[in-house]
């Protein structure tokens, strides 16, 4: 009998042993897999973001084209719009706030 519960003590300690480490080698390979996962989306978000960059400064090349290329009656003239449309919003934003003060 006690050579029966010694040997069901050194499989079980051993079963532990080896369910415990078959644990650690799952964690391990699923770690590894997220791991290269998260390089490839890292990669992919690269490329896109360089792509987005291009992009841009190809935007930004083709705005200084115009800019340099535009009188400054025109560049004058836009800004005078500009100045225009934020005068009527502060006037509007006045009267809303002189309206509320009155009720």
């Amino acid at each position: 009998m006690k050579f029966l519960t010694k040997a069901i003590k050194k499989v079980s300690s051993f079963l532990f042993c080896f369910g415990s480490a078959m644990a650690a080698i799952v964690l391990a390979l699923l770690f590894v897999n997220e791991k290269s996962e998260y390089r490839e989306d890292y990669g992919k978000r690269k490329k896109q973001e360089d792509e987005i960059e291009a992009k841009a400064e190809k935007k930004k090349q083709e705005a200084v084209k115009r800019i340099s290329s535009a009188s400054i009656s025109d560049i004058a003239d836009s800004y005078g719009t500009v100045c225009d449309a934020i005068a009527d919003g502060k006037e509007r934003f006045r009267r809303r706030i002189e309206a509320a003060i009155d009720d």
